[in-house]
């Protein structure tokens, strides 16, 4: 077989990068933006890149995207800084946080490039955590259906494609490594309790994208790491399978059908677990239909 040096992308193929606000924003304390915890967390990895200067896109935005169009680039995605544009529990939306946002968006339409954003990136505000424990509280699922309404009224004008929460399953299976196990006096079963109310904030993000952004298409977008069995032996390949379902298939299956899969029901019944599913719950979650499920992938093999 032949495979061209130049390939040709279809029409309409959207072929860029991506980013993260706090790997590349900077402006941590700038305009109105408070504390994320992952402005905390990445201190605690040594050594650690300083997330209050990043690449300073805040500040060459405008060259940054200048750079992008010089490349190619037809799409963009890019996430919000929930405590730029909310910095506080008084929810009192921030005009410079609002503007930034539209200053960019504007820019990438006008160089051709499809902006597409991620609503959550690990960058839960300070003031979320202290008030509410995090992702610990159902409380936090009104106030993160209140952020992404604020994010789908602002920008939902001009911004088409959306993304609900980076990486969740990650965030399951590495709560220490990023911080979402913080307070868990018992991890291997509250995690389950947390990935529900994080599915349930999903859902909202879904629900809300769909009421008010016109023709607004929005999906999850999980990690994903290829897992390979050991051996031929039938115990190395039931580990492998079961490896898989518990760092990525059950969360797909959640967010295509909408239910949880046999396979994690049964796992929480050997293992004596509780996710605390409530009357209404799943009502909300078989509302979510997704238009498409992004994947981050960052191994061939």
């Amino acid at each position: 077989m032949k495979y061209s040096k130049n390939p040709v992308f279809p029409e309409g193929f959207l072929w860029g990068a991506s980013s993260a606000a706090w790997q590349v924003e900077g402006a941590t304390a700038e305009d109105g933006r408070t504390p994320a915890i992952i402005d905390l967390n990445s201190q605690t990895k040594k050594p650690y890149a300083d997330n209050s200067v990043a690449s300073d896109h805040y500040h060459h935005y405008k060259e940054d995207v200048a750079l992008m169009k010089e490349c190619g680039f037809t799409s963009y995605r890019f996430s919000i800084s929930w405590s730029r544009v909310i910095p506080a529990a008084d929810r009192e939306v921030n005009p410079m946080g609002i503007a930034f946002y539209n200053n960019l968006i504007n820019e990438l339409l006008e160089a051709g490039i499809t902006p597409i954003i991620t609503l959550y990136h690990y960058d839960m505000p300070c003031w979320v955590d202290e008030k509410y424990g995090g992702w610990h509280n159902r409380a936090i699922i009104d106030e993160f259906d209140y952020y992404c309404r604020v994010c789908f009224e602002n920008f939902g004008d001009r911004v088409k494609y959306w993304l609900s929460i980076n990486e969740q399953n990650m965030q399951i299976v590495y709560g220490d490594w990023l911080g979402v196990s913080k307070g868990c006096a018992d991890w291997f079963k509250e995690k389950w309790q947390i990935n529900h109310i994080m599915n349930l904030c999903h859902s909202k993000a879904v629900v809300a994208c769909h009421e008010l952004v016109e023709d607004g298409k929005i999906g999850p977008v999980p990690g994903y790491v290829p897992i390979y069995p050991y051996s031929c032996r039938p115990e190395d390949q039931i580990g492998a399978m079961n490896a898989e379902e518990l760092t990525q298939k059950i969360w797909d299956d959640l967010y295509v059908f909408r239910e949880y899969s046999s396979f994690v029901k049964n796992y929480w019944k050997v293992n004596d677990i509780d996710p605390d599913i409530r009357p209404g719950d799943m009502e909300l979650i078989a509302q979510a239909k997704i238009d498409f499920i992004a994947v981050n992938c960052y191994r061939s093999d």
